[in-house]
């Protein structure tokens, strides 16, 4: 099931919308895997997602799983002790980075994964696949890590999880892949947060173009761009201790966009 809100009188719903894109197939998905790019973030409501995804007209493609248009992805993020990778992030420091494994549990497939933000501000990432489900760092791991991260992975350790379910675009004619994640849950701490009908919506690109046409359907659906890193959000609900007091206003946002959600609902 895509959403838990029935559609307005009128208003498409979201799974009626996908149904209306073309499948992204493998050469497409390949050339728009653009793994240095430029990220803008996005915090939306599925009432909103819903009326952006049907103003799209064909111009971007869906990727499907055995047929569905979402992927169930598990994530557990890895930080040091004192939580070098989250200052450096709330601190805006550049270069920065963020360790994780992710398992993609559609296709079955688990990487680890190394995202770094350059002095630029654009987005590089590598990965090395694992057996799937393997959730630890091994010796292999630490050796791909050594060659791509400052930080030594023995100094590593889980630090907090995110699961949620995905929906991928990319542009038919543009040079850019889409994601939009769906019904968050939050780990870490042993506590457990879940953020309900709120979309966070990445759009990564070349280059940044503004005047796309995801980025104006955005637009169009008075959806602003807000800095929002799931592993951030987890870390500010949750992690105790955790200096998250620039990050206030972000939860702040996502509060507001749940409530306004529920209000549409009711």
């Amino acid at each position: 099931m895509i959403s838990d809100h029935p559609p307005h009188a009128g208003q498409p719903s979201v799974a009626a919308s996908l149904g209306q894109l073309a499948t992204a197939d493998l050469s497409l998905l390949g050339e728009r895997a653009l793994l240095k790019r430029v990220d803008t973030k996005f915090a939306l409501s599925d009432v909103q997602l819903a009326s952006v995804l049907a103003s799209l007209d064909g111009r971007y493609a869906v990727a499907r799983v055995g047929g569905a248009p979402l992927d169930r992805y598990e994530t557990t993020y890895f930080d040091t002790p004192a939580l070098t990778f989250l200052n450096q992030h709330l601190r805006d420091r550049r270069p920065r980075y963020k360790v994780r494994i992710r398992h993609y549990m559609g296709r079955e497939r688990s990487y680890l994964e190394v995202k770094q933000k350059t002095s630029a501000g654009a987005t590089r990432k590598w990965r090395r696949e694992l057996p799937f489900g393997e959730d630890a760092l091994s010796e292999l791991s630490a050796s791909f890590l050594s060659d791509v991260c400052p930080v030594d992975a023995a100094l590593l350790r889980p630090t907090a999880c995110t699961n949620f379910d995905r929906i991928t675009l990319v542009g038919v004619d543009t040079m850019e892949r889409v994601t939009l994640d769906l019904r968050l849950q939050f780990m870490a701490g042993g506590r457990e947060r879940e953020l309900g009908p709120v979309v966070i919506a990445e759009v990564k690109q070349d280059r940044q173009r503004w005047r796309s046409p995801i980025m104006l359907a955005l637009r169009a659906n008075h959806v602003r761009a807000l800095s929002i890193s799931k592993y951030c959000a987890a870390a500010a609900l949750l992690i105790e201790g955790a200096r998250v007091q620039r990050y206030r206003p972000r939860l702040r946002e996502l509060q507001r966009l749940v409530s306004r959600s529920a209000e549409h609902a009711g």
